[in-house]
């Protein structure tokens, strides 16, 4: 068992999931789309473990939590474009033949082309990666430089619980017809009690299974959102692929909710 007070270990890991983000971003190995899915999980894993941090300890890591956002955010750009062919290509394969690939192929040789942009194929090492991985060691280089925080489990246990009740408020405010963006305010609060309460030693494991399936089902409703403004920007948004991007968010949505009863009854 390691005896390593509780702060120490949780610096020790904070360090560890940033080196490992960055090494998935040059090794040629892994592909692209891994690499960024498995990065960007890591960083929202720190930022949500350094916000517990800082609100248990009261230390300032308003610094390190604006790097943290702003690498998670460019992750995201290239997340984007990998996931929003996957999800147009999904939709069409979900329409049951009401949407076929020809109908979206202009949209989606658009999307590929998009995605070529951000990111060569076959190597990580365009301009846009390369700052991703500096801001990676930046934020690195910032934490090695603090002394590990003092943390008691009562404390993270607070903070934790707080989390929940923030994220419980939000869901009872969110009526049949809310915005999309008050369903990603819930999907950011819901992750963050996932992570935080996966790093408890005495977690509710049944809870942190549910708060992932919840996450996921609030992924794949923002993930077709994601899809929708796109084409709508690019001027493809035909019909057809409103009526079924709808209607899969209407499905998604109808999901979320009885899960959310699971998880805030």
């Amino acid at each position: 068992m390691d005896k390593a007070p509780l702060g120490h270990r949780i610096h020790e890991q904070l360090l560890v999931r940033l080196d490992q983000a960055e090494r998935l971003l040059h090794d040629s190995a892994v592909t692209h789309e891994a690499a960024v899915h498995q990065s960007r999980k890591n960083m929202k894993w720190v930022r949500a473990v350094l916000r517990l941090v800082a609100d248990a300890s009261n230390l300032d890591l308003s610094e390190e939590e604006r790097l943290c956002r702003d690498i998670g955010r460019r992750l995201s750009e290239l997340r984007d474009a990998d996931v929003t062919l996957l999800t147009l290509r999904q939709v069409a394969l979900a329409s049951g033949g009401a949407l076929t690939r020809k109908d979206v192929a202009e949209l989606e040789h658009e999307l590929e082309q998009r995605r070529a942009r951000l990111l060569d194929e076959g190597a990580f090492d365009t301009a846009f990666v390369s700052v991703i991985r500096d801001e990676l060691g930046e934020l690195a280089r910032d934490l090695t430089r603090r002394s590990p925080p003092t943390l008691r489990p009562e404390e993270l246990e607070r903070v934790v619980e707080a989390a929940r009740a923030d994220a419980a408020a939000l869901y009872r405010t969110l009526v049949p017809r809310a915005h999309i963006e008050q369903w990603h305010a819930l999907r950011k609060r819901v992750k963050r009690e996932y992570y935080q309460r996966g790093l408890m030693a005495a977690a509710d494991a049944d809870r942190v299974v549910q708060l992932d399936r919840l996450g996921e089902l609030l992924g794949w409703q923002q993930d077709l959102a994601v899809l929708r403004k796109t084409a709508s920007d690019l001027g493809m948004l035909t019909p057809g692929l409103r009526r079924q991007i709808t209607r899969q968010i209407g499905n998604c949505r109808r999901r979320c909710r009885r899960q959310a009863e699971k998880v805030y009854a």
